[in-house]
């Protein structure tokens, strides 16, 4: 650590490939030594990711939500959350906030008095004639 540091602090002409070849060698020594198993931080990292998507969809599915903000939400690529999604849900992204909306609004439709109209807008979709074209479809389902 003490040599990471250095490195880094000093910043000597080509700092970067030193810094490299030293965590290099740390994670290598880590292999060695059994202290890391690749599948398992993979799993943990994706859990970890899939956890933080799928908690701003919930929380935030009444606004609007493209790829791109939950790219910037996660910081990673837009192949890589949707693998991620479809690793987990079986469904992309779109499809799985479909659900959860049109879900919601099955809860919201038998437990309140609010209509269509009022419904549709509070569970994010951007207008009636799409709400009700998706959530028949997905009632019929």
């Amino acid at each position: 650590m003490k040599e990471i540091i250095s490195c880094y602090n000093d910043k000597p002409f080509g700092y970067e490939f030193r810094l490299k070849s030293i965590f290099c060698s740390l994670f290598a020594r880590f292999l060695e030594l059994g202290e890391y198993k690749e599948k398992d931080a993979i799993e943990k990292h994706d859990f970890y990711v899939q956890h933080l998507l799928f908690d701003y969809i919930h929380t935030h599915f009444y606004e609007q939500i493209t790829l791109d903000s939950l790219c910037d939400v996660a910081h990673y690529s837009k192949s890589y959350i949707i693998r991620l999604f479809k690793k987990y849900s079986g469904q992309t992204p779109a499809e799985y906030i479909i659900r959860y909306r049109v879900e919601h609004a099955k809860k919201l439709l038998s437990e309140n008095h609010q209509n269509v109209l009022e419904v549709s807008f509070e569970c994010g979709f951007s207008s009636v004639s799409y709400f009700i074209k998706i959530f028949s479809n997905r009632k019929l389902c």
